[in-house]
């Protein structure tokens, strides 16, 4: 029980305690001394300058660090190539401490040149900075060491200092270390200096001075080897080297049955059975026995060493290989044997027999024992020959293969292919490719079109009627024969060739063989605006209305011929120099320049146009004196108001431009011969303008200026003789107003230059 009452009576203290507890606590904090802090900021003006602060890396080229306000502290600042930079203080509170460092270059410039030779390389202080010729290289200030050298000469060395700014120059001048010397080795024996292959039987080149090994080499040989000493001065320039000392091996071969012929490289050595020393190496040797199949062997000779070996044929037999075409070369097991035909005798095994034509190649297998004694290969393939008729009789290289569809085995090349369906013969060149189609479809004809003069005219291909003109109909290629029919009267047969070709139409006509002359031999003849020849001209004109000029120089002489089936057929002309209404008949283009005045007022253009009985014209005006800008309209009511403002402003510089513009077309009327009436109407401005000292341009209010815009009518007479046009018109406005005279000179020449 007093237990229990002492145990309640601790509870009921606890919230007494604890609350003691804590503001015993916050006591203890609000007594202790928190320290003050402040910023400090380290500026530099260089990349890469690494800044410490109290000797601790902090960053780079600008950094900011958190001090106790009170305490001492270092900072430094280094960079490659400046000087080092430092100091110290007391962190002190307010602002932010900044420290803005300026660097100062601590260092200098190389320059390096090299004679005789550039590309020289250099190395500062293990380092390698470039070549010869080197300028401009920033270098740190103190004691340098500098190492030059380049192949075949001397390393040059060279110590240095770099005071601040100063530039360093040095200039090397280095020193060969190399000799010219001649080698020669007997036998065209392999020349090597120091292990390294420098040519074969004789050498000229560059060593370096001092000890080398000379050798003299040669396969199954020991070297001829030469120690000599290559001096800068004296010495010998020319090294000779002996003959390698062969090295032999030994070998004893035996054949079953004896009396083999042994080659080496198709070099006969001797019979079996066969004892002989050979230079050591690794030969490949065949076996020869008539009526076996060859042995190959592949055998390595050994230094002082017997090689011994018995050999015994196989059962063999002889094969006739051929191909279908003589010449192909042949392979036997991937070796070559020789070119088809060819009799080999092979082993009862089974054989890979490859026969190459060219690009092309077929391989098969051989299986010697089962074979016949002669084997032909093909080199080629199978062909799928394809019309649309199963009658086509299909022939390759003159050789009659069967009848369409049918298959052909064609060699790799190309063939001569013909079909024939009765009378009809297709032919082509076809190539035989190894990847390329194995069937062959073959159209033996294509649509052509047949087209006359005249629509409706009886077509006739070989005898049979096809229609009426136009029309398209698939024809067989070939030369085909085409009757044209009209009326039953006229008719004409021709000859075409349909083929692959592009030509897909035919026009014909129905005609009659008539003769064009000329008085003299030699002058051009156009028909229908198309040289046919020269005079005399024996042509097959087709029926019906045709112009026919004949023409010598200016001279000509044009006639409208009709003809009609056995109608006149010979025909005479008589060039002349045309007439000028001659010349102008067919029509005329034309081009003048073009004058004009207006009180005084000179304008200057040109006119073009075209005429035959009826044609029209073009012209354009201009005296090209324009105004750059606006111009005013109301020069008196600007002056009045000008006057107001500035009165001694409001005047004329008496200054007058006349900006002049026309543009007109119409019709152009054949009066008589070579004349013609011109007729037309445009847009015509008329502006005259006068200049105030302002530099402004105003309308003129002068009664006698001419200040028009609107319509203009013009008329007037053109003359036409030949090539030279000469015209007049008159301008005037649709009041007449004012009246405008215009002269032009030009030329002229023919729509058609052949008429």
């Amino acid at each position: 029980m007093n237990k229990m009452i002492l145990f309640l009576m601790v509870l009921l203290s606890l919230p007494s305690l604890a609350q003691e507890v804590i503001e015993d606590s916050l006591a203890v904090v609000e007594n202790e001394i928190v320290p003050e802090i402040n910023y400090l900021t380290i500026n530099t003006d260089q990349q890469n300058s690494m800044i410490y602060i109290n000797d601790e890396f902090v960053g780079f080229n600008k950094v900011s660090k958190l001090l106790n306000v009170g305490e001492p502290y270092t900072w430094k600042v280094e960079c490659d190539m400046y000087r080092l930079v430092n100091g110290n203080d007391t962190m002190t509170s307010g602002d932010a401490v900044v420290v803005d460092v300026k660097m100062q270059a601590a260092y200098g410039i190389l320059n390096v040149t090299s004679s005789p030779e550039e590309n020289a390389v250099i190395f500062v202080d293990n380092k390698h900075v470039g070549n010869t010729p080197l300028s401009s290289v920033k270098m740190n200030i103190g004691q340098h060491k500098m190492l030059v050298f380049k192949d075949e000469y001397e390393p040059y060395h060279y110590d240095f200092e770099v005071f601040g700014y100063d530039t360093v120059a040095v200039d090397v001048t280095m020193i060969s270390n190399v000799k010219n010397i001649s080698i020669k080795a007997e036998d065209n024996s392999d020349i090597y200096v120091d292990n390294e292959f420098k040519g074969v039987g004789s050498w000229f080149g560059n060593v370096s001075y001092g000890s080398h090994i000379f050798e003299a080499r040669k396969i199954s040989h020991k070297p001829f080897s030469l120690q000599a000493n290559v001096q800068q001065e004296g010495g010998n320039d020319t090294i000779l080297l002996g003959l390698p000392t062969p090295v032999y091996g030994r070998l004893e071969l035996a054949t079953i049955p004896s009396g083999a012929s042994v080659y080496v490289a198709d070099k006969y050595l001797g019979k079996t059975p066969f004892a002989e020393n050979l230079l050591i190496g690794e030969y490949e040797l065949v076996l020869k026995n008539e009526a076996k199949a060859d042995i190959t062997l592949n055998v390595n000779i050994e230094e002082n060493e017997t090689l011994v070996l018995e050999e015994k044929f196989a059962d063999s037999k002889r094969v006739f290989v051929m191909t279908d075409r003589s010449g192909d070369s042949l392979f036997v097991n991937d070796k070559y044997v020789g070119n088809s035909p060819q009799t080999l005798y092979l082993t009862h095994d089974v054989h890979i027999i490859k026969a190459v034509r060219d690009k092309y190649n077929v391989t098969n297998e051989l299986d010697v024992f089962f074979a016949n004694d002669t084997v032909k290969y093909f080199v080629g393939k199978e062909m799928q020959i394809v019309t649309d008729s199963e009658k086509d009789k299909v022939y390759i290289d003159g050789e009659k293969i069967g009848k369409a569809p049918c298959t052909a085995k064609l060699s790799y090349g190309t063939h001569e292919l013909k079909i024939a369906r009765g009378k009809y013969v297709y032919e082509r060149t076809i190539a035989v490719e190894d990847d390329g189609l194995k069937e062959l479809k073959v159209e033996l004809g294509k649509k052509v079109t047949i087209k006359t003069t005249d629509k409706g005219d009886k077509v006739y291909v070989d005898g049979k009627y096809f229609g009426k003109t136009p029309l398209t109909k698939y024809m067989y290629y070939g030369n085909r024969e085409i009757k044209i029919v009209r009326d039953k009267e006229l008719e004409k047969t021709h000859t075409i060739t349909v083929s692959d070709d592009d030509v897909n139409e035919y026009t014909l006509y129905i005609g009659q063989l008539v003769t064009l002359e000329s008085t003299k031999k030699g002058d051009d003849i156009y028909i229908d605006g198309i040289k046919k020849g020269d005079s005399p001209l024996v042509y097959d004109m087709p029926i019906g209305n045709h112009e026919v000029l004949v023409k010598r120089h200016r001279k000509t002489d044009v006639q409208r011929l009709y003809i009609i089936k056995d109608g006149q057929s010979h025909f005479y002309f008589k060039p002349a120099k045309e007439t000028i209404n001659e010349f102008i008949a067919n029509g005329m283009k034309f081009f003048t320049l073009n004058a004009s005045s207006l009180q005084g007022k000179y304008s200057y253009g040109v006119s073009w146009g075209s005429y035959k009985k009826v044609g029209w014209h073009i012209s354009l005006l201009t005296n090209f004196d324009i105004v750059d800008g606006e111009y005013h309209t109301g020069i008196n009511q600007f002056l009045t108001e000008y006057n107001e403002i500035a009165p001694d402003a409001a005047e004329l510089t008496g200054k007058q431009l006349n900006s002049r513009l026309a543009a007109t077309a119409g019709l152009m009327f054949k009066v008589y011969g070579p004349i013609y009436l011109k007729l037309g109407g445009g847009y015509a401005m008329y502006t005259t303008l006068d200049q105030a000292v302002t530099e402004e341009w105003y309308k003129s209010s002068n009664s006698k200026d001419i200040n028009y815009n609107g319509l203009l009518l013009t008329g007037g007479l053109q003359f036409n003789l030949k090539n030279l046009v000469i015209s007049t018109d008159l301008n005037t406005t649709q009041n007449f107003e004012f009246m405008e005279f215009k002269v032009g000179i030009g030329f002229s020449k023919k729509k058609n230059k052949n008429k």
